[in-house]
């Protein structure tokens, strides 16, 4: 099945691994291939080795380790909006042979490629930065571990989304005929109250250049994750591996769903979660045999938080005659005079029809504000 972009709670079908840790939402799945060193694309199902939401297959990425000695990489790519993208590794030993050290930096910033003829300037922004150290300890011949601390920082923002959807009827053939709700509700003239005539209605399927919404989208996710890997030779042909990994994320974000210059539907999302993962393995390999025994142990959590801003609902709320007089200044409540707080079933359209009936009719009623919006009964 695709992947849901909406809900951060639910698993991808294709799991994402670094260094042994899977990443349990598609939140902060940010690869930063210039510390690579290499990346495995494994067809599934990869159940057997790698668990739970394997059967798409798995992309195992592993990073580079400390080189216990000294040495720093760099790479600096400058282009047009503004774009600046700064890259850093280094390395150094501590203990000679025994422990090293690896510094790890990116940061990556332009002003957007379309420019929001309505804020006058471009979206959307880039301002990204990972950072990071990972250590090497080798007391002795038989045992190892490789230790790495990160943190994401990012407050981009989410691009143009559901912009320039604003389809008028006529534009877009099958379910979209009628036209999008934004389009339709402010230009109707049924309400007078909401219609706006300056917000412009997408009349052409032409990929747009510019686009004309109230907000740029800011978004802001910040990833901490720590990752602990440990192995024990027992023998030449025996070893014991540990996998420790914690991810914190927190995601703040607005959409302007209705894609429009008016503050008509704001989605606004915070987002907290958190992963833990501890796994233990025997690895064994001899002359035509080889096996793998483990166990496995996990713990997340996600809490979202959802909030639909704007004027949608006032305006809904405002259709009740109680306890509001008027929806607009000079506007009466429309009659009857009380709906017991139910919007659906008041204000009678000249069709006859209840909000929640032309909502439902949607195509079978003339002028339909709600153009191809369906509703639930």
């Amino acid at each position: 099945s695709p992947t849901r972009t909406d809900d951060n709670s639910l698993d991808a079908p294709i799991a994402v691994m670094i260094d042994g840790v899977h990443l349990g939402t598609l939140a902060g799945q940010t690869l930063e291939n210039f510390d690579l060193e290499r990346v495995e694309i494994l067809r599934g199902p990869q159940g057997t080795l790698f668990g739970k939401n394997t059967v798409g297959g798995v992309v195992n990425v592993i990073r580079s380790r400390p080189t216990m000695d000294w040495g720093i990489r760099g790479k600096v790519t400058l282009g047009s909006h503004d774009l600046h993208e700064y890259r850093l590794v280094g390395n150094a030993p501590v203990i000679e042979d025994k422990l090293g050290a690896k510094v790890f930096f990116t940061f990556q910033e332009d002003d957007g490629f379309i420019q929001n003829s309505f804020i006058g300037r471009r979206v959307p922004k880039k301002d990204y930065m990972n950072y990071g150290i990972t250590l090497l300890a080798t007391p002795t011949e038989d045992f190892e571990a490789l230790l790495t601390i990160e943190r994401f920082d990012d407050e981009s923002e989410l691009g143009a989304f559901l912009t320039n959807s604003n389809l008028a009827p006529g534009v877009a053939g099958g379910d979209l005929a009628a036209g999008l709700l934004s389009c339709t509700l402010f230009n109707s003239g049924l309400f007078p109250w909401w219609t706006n005539a300056g917000v412009p209605c997408r009349t052409s399927l032409d990929i747009p250049t510019t686009v004309s919404t109230n907000i740029s989208n800011p978004a802001k996710n910040e990833t901490d994750a720590y990752t602990l890997n440990m192995r024990y030779d027992i023998s030449d042909s025996l070893s014991l591996v540990s996998v420790t990994g914690y991810r914190e994320v927190s995601e703040e974000f607005v959409w302007d769903f209705d894609g429009t210059e008016v503050d008509w539907i704001n989605i606004n999302r915070e987002n907290d979660y958190d992963q833990f993962s501890q796994e233990l393995r025997l690895e064994g390999s001899w002359d035509g045999l080889s096996f793998v025994a483990g166990a496995y142990y996990w713990k997340s959590e996600y809490e979202h938080d959802f909030l639909t801003a704007g004027d949608f609902w006032p305006r809904i709320l405002s259709l009740t005659a109680d306890p509001v007089a008027e929806i607009a200044p000079g506007v009466p409540v429309p009659s009857p005079a009380d709906c017991s707080h139910n919007t659906w079933l008041c204000c009678a359209h000249p069709s006859g029809l209840s909000p929640l009936e032309r909502c439902q009719a949607a195509d079978a009623v003339p002028n339909n504000p709600f153009g191809a919006t369906r509703c639930d009964a």
